[in-house]
């Protein structure tokens, strides 16, 4: 164990500066002028030639995003351009509403157009081939699948930068990475960055669980900036890590740093700890660890072996009144982000209001932190803590006279694209000559034994037809995956159950936490003309659900029957893939009673509603409690009008 309070700090693993940022050829300047000049200045400015190196400045519009992406390489249908861009020097630039969506991506959580001058747009660059990029120097918020599958190698986010999950899924060349302050540490594990070398991050509330899971090739790591807690074992797995450099200060630590990590050699911390929970080093499964380096003082810990401070050298140290500062200023600003990033870190105020007791002796508290008491109160509110079941119960209710007006439309079977496939399927044969309820069962079930459900792949850049979607679940990707995820199987659904004339939407089901949670579900809902009311189909479990009588039921009132308490019976059959039953507990009382917070559908239910080669005229619709907020925008519209949303087809 080596220890050197007041040593100097270890240089940093990464030397990730911003000289190395600069473009590594000559680009061509272009200044827009007027939103929606984008593509015009270029061709002005590159006297007709498509550059390899752009410089712009000035605000983009929508129009101006599509003529970008084409100078990248995609077009707004995800097709190959002719464009050569490869790099982009964007450090000038915000954004200006005007123009058309740049993307037909466009589903309930996807946005493709301009929302805010200084955030990029969901979907901004996805699928270009831009190889190296300076981002906007006011760039506050960065959209999901804003820079995701593109061939960048470095990619380093300034301080107070907000990055969304996916905003960089996919980024399979991507080796180098500067993450800014972040209430939850970026979940990199989750988002196929398979090349990652070296990562960099600048402060979090809280690490989360496992962001750097098995990174097969990540080397390095670094923290800096101000840590609340790591918990969860940040680094699994990960055969070629090296070393882990910890720079700023940690209030607190859970049981585990690194495990099973067969290549590291070091971890250093060079910044105070509060309390530190860590294993010792040579009990975590990684051969050639030894021991931790500690170049600042641990406060507190029961690790055996691990030096601390006494009471006596606490209150001597100089750092002290700046850790316990750093404790106070946690609480209350983690209390502000848990207001709207609850299940995140909502249970963070009360764990650093903890810190500061334990730092500061109880006299010195009040001087510290004098809103203690009422941090405590109202972060005890929190949802974190509360069980799914629960958190639904407690939702404000509908607007039962809000007589909202939504005109619900279904392809006929007679369309072109659904005779197609009925006939390609034999989806007659399949459906059978019973009831319409025998009828629809038998379609789920085909669905199900057909399609297996792989929730890891991602949305694929086709046509959301039912033939493309049973081709795609077939074929075996890059990493060795089939199948299809919860979104494309009710979609394929949907789509077999209007081939057979039986009107059919497909249902986006989220959680009350729906900006941070991105594990929604999305199932069907069928038209049941002999019950003369919708029912439940969820193709991904093989799901029905009934009441104490045997009566099907569609989502709104199974809600409603969790709420209340009532009877609610899932079919015997419910699986996994034909590998794990469902229980009405697990299905009903837990995941969808997080999923069933807010409800979304277009309002165009058919072929091609969205994706590549999607008709541009469906609204999403949400039916949403009473008061919550949620997505608007030119497709996406709110209610609270439970009957509308649920009324019959015409």
């Amino acid at each position: 164990m080596r220890k050197s309070f007041g040593g100097p700090a270890l240089a940093l693993a990464m030397a990730l500066v911003g000289s190395s940022l600069a473009l590594a050829v000559k680009f061509t300047s272009v200044k827009v002028k007027t939103p929606g000049s984008l593509a015009t200045a270029v061709e002005k400015a590159a006297k007709g030639k498509v550059p390899m190196a752009l410089k712009i400045s000035g605000a983009l519009n929508n129009d101006d995003i599509s003529a970008l992406r084409a100078l990248c390489g995609r077009d707004t249908a995800m097709n190959a351009t002719s464009g050569t861009v490869r790099e982009l020097d964007l450090s000038e630039v915000s954004f200006a509403e005007g123009g058309a969506p740049f993307s037909p991506l466009h589903q309930v959580y996807n946005r493709p157009y301009v929302t805010s001058a200084h955030s990029l747009p969901e979907l901004f660059l996805y699928g270009c081939n831009v190889e190296r990029i300076v981002l906007p120097e006011r760039l506050d918020t960065v959209g999901a699948w804003a820079l995701a599958e593109i061939p960048v190698r470095e990619l380093y986010f300034k301080n107070g930068t907000i990055v969304r999950p996916r905003a960089i899924a996919l980024d399979s060349l991507l080796t180098d990475l500067r993450l800014p302050f972040t209430d939850e540490l970026y979940r990199c594990a989750d988002e196929g960055l398979s090349s990652l070398k070296r990562v960099e991050t600048n402060g979090f509330y809280v690490s989360g669980g496992s962001p750097f899971y098995e990174l097969k090739n990540l080397e390095e790591a670094t923290f800096n900036g101000h840590m609340g807690h790591i918990n969860a074992t940040p680094f699994i797995r990960n055969p070629r890590l090296k070393r882990v450099v910890v720079n700023g200060p940690i209030l607190s630590t859970g049981t585990c740093l690194v495990a099973h990590c067969d290549s590291l050699t070091e971890v250093v911390f060079n910044g105070p700890i509060g309390i530190f929970g860590f294993m010792n080093a040579d009990s975590v499964e990684c051969p050639l660890l030894k021991e931790y380096t500690f170049n600042a003082p641990v406060v507190r810990t029961q690790i055996e072996g691990i030096p601390s401070l006494s009471d006596e050298e606490f209150r001597a140290w100089p750092g002290r009144e700046k850790m316990i500062r750093q404790a106070a200023n946690m609480a209350r600003n983690s209390l502000a982000a848990a207001r709207t990033n609850q299940q995140t870190i909502g249970w963070y105020p009360r764990t650093a209001v903890h810190m500061v007791s334990v730092l500061a002796d109880s006299t010195e508290v009040p001087r510290y932190l004098p809103e203690m008491d009422e941090i405590l109160a109202e972060a005890a509110n929190f949802d974190v803590n509360k069980s799914s079941l629960r958190i639904l119960r407690e939702s404000a209710s509908y607007d039962s006279d809000a007589n909202d007006t939504i005109v619900w439309r279904y392809d006929a079977p007679s369309d072109t694209l659904l005779t197609r496939l009925r006939e390609r399927f034999n989806l007659d044969s399949i459906a059978g000559n019973g009831d319409d309820l025998s009828r629809i069962r038998n379609l789920m079930y085909w669905v199900h034994d057909t399609i297996r459900h792989n929730g890891s792949r991602y949305l694929p850049a086709i046509p959301f037809d039912l033939d493309n979607i049973i081709d795609f679940a077939a074929t075996t990707d890059e990493y060795g995956q089939t199948g299809a995820n919860c979104r494309m199987m009710a979609i394929a659904l949907s789509q077999a159950l209007l081939a057979e004339g039986i009107p059919a939407r497909y249902l986006t089901c989220q959680s009350k936490n729906f900006a941070n949670d991105p594990d929604c579900h999305v199932i069907c809902v069928a038209w049941s003309d002999s019950l003369g009311k919708w029912i439940w189909a969820d193709p991904t479990f093989a799901a029905f659900v009934y009441d104490e009588n045997g009566t099907p039921l569609h989502p709104g009132e199974v809600r409603n029957r969790l709420i209340e308490g009532k009877e609610i019976v899932l079919n015997e059959d419910a699986n996994w893939n034909h590998e794990e039953p469902q229980t009405k507990e697990y299905y009903l009382e837990d995941y969808m009673a997080k999923n069933l917070y807010i409800m979304s559908a277009a309002d165009r239910q058919g072929v091609r509603v969205e994706g590549p080669e999607a008709f541009q005229d469906a609204v999403m619709y949400t039916l949403v409690p009473v008061g919550f907020k949620y997505y608007t925008g030119r497709r996406q519209r709110s209610t609270s009008d439970e009957a509308t949303f649920w009324s019959a087809p015409r």
